[in-house]
């Protein structure tokens, strides 16, 4: 019989989930509102009943800076987040970069601490937050948010970024025995990795998928991707991965435009192959907020760039206009 690798997490319908008082995730969890984050996460399940899972995204850097305070917020959300009937999945360490930055690490620094004290504050943070999060709520852990995303192009940053998540993803290990992943973006991508002895086109699965108990997909499609293409890509590598034995969930997906006319042919066409393909799916992104590319172009704010508008919630607490299409799926 031929492994399924879309049966384990088919039911997940959810969302990456940033509060709205801030632009990153030290502005986040250090300063956390706990009534706020509640009628945030209550109003979304009123607007999208078949939410059932949320893409916590934690801060390396509010733990530097105030690791008490950091661990008692994050607690806090975790247990919000369980109180609500809501599985979390969530996301430790970050290769993305927006604009405005929301924190994450960078080829340079890894190296430095891998030379100098063996990954070992990157390990006190892992080890710390899971610990401070621990819940039957949660769904699966993430180690990293798209880490090769800095890393295209250079062989050295690849392999540096690569040595780091395997070692978070043994370190991860100790503290749990819950299923771990890491948020790849399961793209054509081996040559501009720099490296040329990998596998097969799908660069960032060949590099991770020896590490984790999930494989991670970022699918978007991108223009001038289209219908077709997105699910010739989306058959050819959830083909491919049946290989490796191990389930299969998508962890951001829904490209966008500028204006929520813009977005909809994006939401038609990902979420239908989603859904006729059989995969679970957390959609990018449940709540407006200052974080890059979730706040539209006009919000007064002035920040980031504003190409892509992302949110499934205005700031006013309303649907946007046709995304209640998640309802239909």
């Amino acid at each position: 019989m031929t492994f399924d690798p879309t049966s384990a997490y088919s039911g997940v319908r959810g969302f990456n989930f940033q509060p709205d008082w801030s632009c990153n995730g030290v502005g986040i969890w250090l300063k956390f509102d706990a009534q706020q984050y509640r009628a945030q996460i209550a109003r979304a399940k009123v607007l999208f009943p078949k939410m059932n899972t949320l893409r916590i995204w934690l801060s390396f850097d509010a733990w530097c800076e105030d690791s008490g305070l950091y661990l008692q917020n994050i607690h806090e959300a975790a247990t919000i987040l369980a109180e609500e009937g809501l599985k979390f999945i969530p996301v430790y360490f970050n290769g993305w970069f927006g604009l405005p930055s929301f924190g994450g690490f960078v080829s340079e620094t890894l190296a430095w601490s891998r030379e100098t004290d063996h990954y070992a504050p990157y390990r006190a943070f892992l080890r710390q937050s899971a610990q401070a999060i621990a819940s039957d709520a949660i769904l699966l852990h993430d180690v990293s948010n798209e880490p090769f995303n800095n890393a295209w192009g250079l062989k050295w940053r690849t392999e540096m970024v690569l040595d780091f998540m395997r070692e978070m993803s043994a370190e991860l290990r100790t503290v749990t025995q819950l299923p771990i992943t890491v948020g790849s973006q399961g793209l054509p991508a081996a040559n501009t990795m720099g490296i040329t002895d990998i596998k097969s086109e799908w660069g960032d699965i060949d590099l991770l998928a020896p590490y984790v108990d999930v494989i991670t997909l970022h699918p978007y499609c991108i223009p001038p991707m289209t219908d077709a293409g997105h699910l010739d890509y989306l058959t050819r590598v959830l083909s491919y991965l049946s290989q490796f034995n191990k389930p299969v969930i998508i962890t951001e997906c829904c490209w966008a435009g500028k204006t929520d006319e813009e977005r909809l042919p994006f939401l038609q066409i990902e979420l239908s192959h989603y859904v006729k393909l059989g995969v679970g799916f957390c959609a990018h992104a449940l709540w407006a907020s200052p974080v890059a590319d979730l706040h539209p172009l006009d919000d007064g704010k002035g920040i980031g760039y504003a190409g892509l508008y992302m949110a499934f919630i205005n700031s006013d607490g309303n649907i946007r206009k046709g995304h209640e299409i998640f309802n239909s799926i």
